[in-house]
């Protein structure tokens, strides 16, 4: 069973990549109750559970099934390449009743009815209200404390799929961002598993106006699409280094690094191993944002850092010249 689409001239030369806070509220809570999708994130998954004791979610219940399909409106493709929870929030609450009806009535169609999406049908305005509410208690006791790390993550992956498209090509790029999605002669196919009551054969074509490509820290191997028309084309695929994000500290640098640079300047060549912001940094290292700043600064002058803006932070990884350095000190 599979999806495909037609890509059409100027689709695959306007890709874009976007970091989404509330695609990875959308699928962090997806995954949370599918615990045979704990693996990468067990300590995380623990202590939400933690955080979330006793509270009930019935609209992200309703529009966030266990399996098979989601509500598009609680995914909307991102309209720029960062965004923050609360703009985000405000384009789910804003969607027009007709579109929150057709996702339900897909939904129910799938998975059964509820008391909850009845309320999605007659009333969408007041259960949008309602759904915005608990993805925003959501975001707050399962997410916000972690989205710096997570963030870096995201921006970590996007920095590898533009170097490798710049290096390898679009196609080559979008054949690696998961095992069910394969591009060739201007068709991307998707690989699926459907419910009995879903159809999975169906041919799209897009209208050339690019795809938006959205990494995710909660997401499987398998990619996730919107070809809908009421939004921009998007797929969501699974960041490399997914599993890494919630590691606290750092291994103790070597001693023949501390020896040459230093205590302070070792432990941050080794936190660049996984490249991160100035707080992010600071954050890893358990000192303040100034010092990484000063020993950044120094790092740079000697070639051995590279930075990369990317929406609000400016990111910070090894250049090449460090990378081998720090190769020849794991040798």
């Amino acid at each position: 069973m599979a999806i495909t689409i037609q890509i059409q001239p100027g689709d695959l030369e306007q890709l874009r990549f976007s970091v989404s806070p509330l695609i990875e509220l959308t699928f962090s809570y997806a995954l949370l109750h599918k615990p045979a999708h704990h693996g990468l994130h067990p300590r995380w998954v623990e202590a939400v559970n933690q955080n979330l004791w006793n509270l009930d979610f019935p609209y992200m219940a309703a529009v966030v099934p266990l399996k098979h399909y989601l509500a598009d409106f609680v995914t909307p493709t991102p309209t720029a390449d960062h965004s923050d929870i609360e703009t985000e929030l405000r384009r789910v609450q804003a969607t027009p009743p007709q579109i929150v009806r057709n996702n339900i009535e897909y939904i129910i169609e799938l998975d059964g009815e509820t008391e909850t999406r009845r309320h999605f049908l007659a009333y969408p305005d007041e259960a949008l209200f309602c759904l915005t509410e608990e993805l925003r208690l959501f975001w707050e006791r399962a997410l916000s404390l972690y989205w710096s790390r997570i963030e870096t993550v995201l921006e970590n992956d996007i920095l590898y799929r533009a170097r490798q498209q710049a290096l390898e090509g679009a196609e080559m790029m979008v054949n690696n961002l998961g095992d069910d999605l394969r591009y060739q002669a201007r068709t991307l196919e998707i690989l699926k598993h459907c419910a009995p009551t879903q159809i999975c054969h169906y041919l799209t074509t897009l209208g050339g106006t690019g795809i938006r490509l959205v990494p995710t820290v909660f997401k499987d191997a398998l990619v996730s699409w919107q070809t809908a028309p009421e939004w921009e084309p998007m797929i969501i695929y699974g960041a490399r280094g997914a599993g890494l994000w919630y590691s606290t500290g750092l291994p103790e640098p070597e001693g023949a690094l501390r020896a040459v640079f230093g205590d302070a300047r070792a432990a941050l060549l080794q936190a660049l191993n996984m490249p991160g912001h100035t707080s992010e940094l600071a954050q890893r290292l358990g000192i303040t944002s100034g010092a990484v700043s000063q020993q950044l600064a120094k790092l740079n002058e000697a070639g051995l850092v590279e930075s990369h803006r990317s929406g609000y932070h400016v990111y910070y990884r090894l250049s090449h010249r460090g990378a081998q350095l720090m190769a020849l000190f794991a040798g």
